[in-house]
C-alpha cells in the first residue's frame, strides 16, 4: 500500500527532495498504462537515461538515484506523453546526477536530452531523438527513425533493417561514429568527417538514408558479419 501510494504522489507531478530520499530508498518502479501515451520525453543533467523496449503492455519508469537528495523530479502523463525531469532546486539543470531507466512497449516515440550524461536506447523500434552535450549514446537493435546528436563524445549503433521511408541522422563534434547495418540493408550513406578517418562499406546512392558527420572523429559505416 505505501509502495502504491508513493506511486501516485510520483504520478501526480513533482517530486519535492524528501520525497526523492524516499524512492531512494524504496527504489520504486512505477507502471504506466501505455493505451493513451503515445511517446516519452525524459530531461536529466548528468545520469544516464537508459530505454529499452520489451512486449510488456505497460510502461515502466525506474529513478536512478545517484544524488536523489539534490533534486526535484517529475514524472507525469501530459497531452498523451509520459514526461520524465530531473532538476535541481532551483528548477534548471546544473550538477544533479538522477537518471531514469524506461521499459516501453514497441513503437512509442522517445525524446532524451542529458546535459553531461550518457543515453542508451535497446530493441526499439519507434521513432527517437537522442542528445547529449557531453556524453555517449549507444544505440542496440534500432529500427526506427533516429537522431543522434552529441557535442562531445562518440556514438555506437547497431541497426535493424529499417523501412526506407525511415532517416537516420548521426553527429558528434568531438568523437567517434561507429554504426553497423545488416549486410543486405540498402544504405544511401552521406557522410563526413573534419579531422578523422572515414570507413563505409556501403556504396550504394539509393535506400535508407544515413547522414553521419564528426567534426574531430573517425567514423565507421560497417555491414553486420551474419553468425554461422
Amino acid at each position: 500500500m505505501k509502495k502504491l501510494m508513493l506511486a501516485l504522489m510520483l504520478c501526480a507531478g513533482t517530486v519535492t527532495a524528501g520525497n526523492a530520499a524516499d524512492v531512494e530508498s524504496k527504489k520504486d518502479i512505477q507502471t504506466f498504462p501505455s493505451e493513451k501515451i503515445t511517446g516519452v520525453n525524459i530531461r536529466t543533467n548528468s545520469a544516464l537515461v537508459y530505454v529499452e523496449s520489451t512486449q510488456a503492455s505497460a510502461i515502466q519508469v525506474e529513478q536512478l538515484p545517484d544524488n536523489a537528495r539534490a533534486c526535484n523530479v517529475t514524472v507525469k502523463v501530459s497531452d498523451g506523453r509520459l514526461i520524465l525531469k530531473a532538476l535541481d532546486k532551483s528548477g534548471e539543470y546544473n550538477d544533479i546526477k538522477t537518471g531514469f531507466r524506461v521499459q516501453l512497449p514497441p513503437g512509442l516515440s522517445i525524446t532524451a536530452v542529458t546535459n553531461s550524461g550518457d543515453i542508451e536506447f535497446h530493441n526499439v523500434g519507434g521513432s527517437i531523438e537522442a542528445k547529449t552535450n557531453s556524453g555517449d549514446i549507444g544505440l542496440d537493435n534500432i529500427s526506427g527513425s533516429l537522431k543522434a546528436t552529441t557535442n562531445s563524445g562518440d556514438i555506437t549503433g547497431a541497426f535493424k533493417a529499417p523501412e526506407t521511408s525511415k532517416v537516420i541522422t548521426l553527429k558528434t563534434t568531438s568523437g567517434d561514429i561507429a554504426a553497423t547495418f545488416p549486410e543486405t540493408a540498402t544504405i544511401a550513406v552521406d557522410a563526413a568527417t573534419t579531422n578523422g578517418k572515414l570507413h563505409n562499406e556501403f556504396s550504394g546512392k539509393a535506400g535508407l538514408p544515413v547522414s553521419a558527420r564528426s567534426t574531430s572523429g573517425d567514423i565507421s559505416l560497417t555491414k553486420a558479419v551474419k553468425q554461422p
